[in-house]
């Protein structure tokens, strides 16, 4: 009986064509994208409490990461997902009323062709990315830690965005590499999906600050 389980389970685990794996990641991302920009448009419309939002935004993001890699029910990774988009979309309000129309458009179309153009070379990529995770984590780190520095060192901005920028960039090429090397099944379609949004809005966030100070 438990040799029938484990069969009956690996048989669930990886149900989906390429195809429809595939198809299923652009759905989730772009459901994600789609719902931060409803929410940030309804947020500066209707003149939301960004206090607030801010405060929820910076926890419940959090909470909803942990709770899709806590489950292997894509059903509850999609609640976590919720609470990830729809947050930061709260958050994403309160940054765009800084700028103007021209430059949110203008980072909105440079984040799309890039985004799509690295979409690309990431599902065709030989799986070697998976050895560079420890790079990019230190990458990460360094431009946590850079981004904190400019608090005290404003004049460190301009660069640190450009950074951030070509950083997101290349974790576009990662994520969406190690989507394709991961079981082809609904719950992984949403967790990877989860990445590449964030993957995308942090893309956005710095090509809008590059933009916005020219």
């Amino acid at each position: 009986m438990s040799v029938l389980n484990v069969t009956m389970r690996r048989h669930e685990e990886q149900t989906m064509s390429e195809h429809a794996y595939m198809s299923a990641l652009g759905f989730f991302t772009s459901l994600g994208l789609g719902l931060t920009a409803l929410v940030a448009w309804y947020t500066i419309s209707e003149h939301i409490n960004i206090g607030l939002g801010f405060i929820l935004g910076m926890i419940l993001p959090f909470v909803g990461i942990m709770v899709v890699n806590a489950t292997r029910k894509w059903q509850v990774a999609i609640v976590g997902y919720l609470l990830v988009a729809v947050p930061f979309g709260v958050l994403m309000g309160a940054t765009l009323v800084r700028f103007r129309l021209t430059d949110i458009v203008t980072a909105l179309a440079i984040t799309a062709v890039v985004s799509t153009g690295m979409w690309i070379v990431g599902s065709i990529w030989p799986p070697i990315v998976r050895d560079l995770s420890g790079y990019i984590f230190g990458a990460l780190i360094a431009l946590i830690v850079a981004m904190v520095a400019s608090f005290f060192l404003p004049g460190m901005m301009s660069w640190i965005a450009w950074l951030g920028a070509f950083l997101f960039t290349g974790l576009i090429v990662y994520d969406i590499n190690k989507a394709m090397q991961s079981q082809r099944n609904t719950y992984n379609a949403v967790s990877n999906s989860l990445n590449m949004y964030l993957d995308i809005i942090n893309l956005f966030d710095f090509v809008l600050d590059i933009v916005g100070r020219r």
